[in-house]
């Protein structure tokens, strides 16, 4: 096994991040292909707004909203796989957190580029027909096993309301569920000195409060039809290998509320001879989850670079140690 890919799901970019890093030649297609399938299906006309230029165009996300960080963040780790994949073209496995397993799933040829525009529409039309909550996620610097006894502490603490989302590492643990819960969350984790980062999700992913959506998502995409994978990509969620026999439609909707486990795949893929990782983002947000799992792995010097454009050659590499 060669390298590991990671396609990332929700975080805290910026817009002016994401339209920075847009700003490509290998971004631009992604971005019209988009576009294209927002306008005509979706009556959502400049979805993102794009005009000619060199180097591939001037990006403005046409919405300040988590929908549209999402998209973006999905169509910019397609274009960053492009340039890695130019630059070296070697086999790789993929590993998407969240959302970011759809990424991976086109990466690997499952779905064409509209085809994943569509599932990741039909994704926001499904959890925005959920009746109304104030939900929402949020990063603790806390193991699993002390983030389960906070949450079930005797003075009622986030009992039966927040659970854990994703298990990130083993300093590391998402949180979802009301947002009363996560405020009382963050007051608990001030007090105690704990990392506590609200993530710009819109709703309580990777939980049992998005059941109802799942059903309406594979509905919604009933249409869509997978294609032969051409490499290996492994679920974060069912913590294994995705084969061409699997239901990935319907992977991608029970994946809306069902735990993210990344900690559990980077160990399993590095017990089963992954050699280093790369990011396939605009910062190195999982890479940084990898070296709190790994210490002495080996982290591509490319998750570390700012811009598409200052990409530098996949023979670069550090090994980096596990930090705060």
């Amino acid at each position: 096994m060669h390298d590991v890919l990671l396609f990332p799901g929700h975080a805290a970019y910026t817009l002016d991040r994401l339209e920075r890093e847009l700003n490509s030649a290998e971004a631009s297609d992604i971005l019209h292909r988009i576009d294209d399938v927002a306008t005509t299906e979706f009556g959502r006309a400049g979805y993102f707004l794009a005009s000619g230029g060199p180097g591939g165009g001037s990006v403005r996300i046409a919405v300040d909203s988590p929908e549209h960080a999402d998209m973006a963040a999905f169509a910019l780790s397609l274009a960053r796989y492009r340039i890695i994949q130019g630059r070296q073209r070697r086999s790789g496995v993929l590993l998407g957190h969240s959302f970011g397993h759809l990424a991976a799933l086109t990466c690997a040829g499952a779905f064409c580029i509209e085809d994943a525009a569509r599932l990741m529409f039909h994704r926001n039309r499904a959890i925005a027909a959920l009746p109304a909550a104030a939900t929402g996620m949020a990063c603790l610097g806390l193991s699993a096993a002390r983030t389960r006894r906070l949450l079930a502490r005797p003075d009622g603490f986030g009992a039966g309301e927040a659970v854990i989302a994703c298990y990130n590492s083993p300093i590391q643990t998402v949180v979802a569920g009301p947002a009363a819960a996560l405020s009382r969350l963050r007051r608990v984790a001030i007090d105690n000195e704990l990392l506590y980062v609200r993530l710009p999700a819109s709703f309580a992913f990777h939980t049992a409060a998005a059941r109802p959506a799942v059903s309406a998502m594979r509905r919604l995409a009933a249409g869509i039809r997978q294609r032969p994978m051409a490499g290996p990509v492994f679920s974060a969620t069912l913590r294994r290998f995705c084969t061409d026999g699997d239901d990935l439609v319907g992977q991608m909707a029970r994946d809306l509320a069902r735990p993210v486990y990344f900690l559990q795949a980077v160990r399993r893929l590095r017990a089963a001879g992954a050699s280093s990782f790369a990011e396939c983002g605009p910062s190195p947000l999982l890479t940084r989850l990898v070296a709190e799992i790994l210490p002495a792995a080996t982290v591509d010097a490319q998750a570390r670079t700012a811009c598409l454009a200052a990409l530098i050659p996949d023979r670069n590499r550090w090994p980096v140690t596990a930090g705060p």
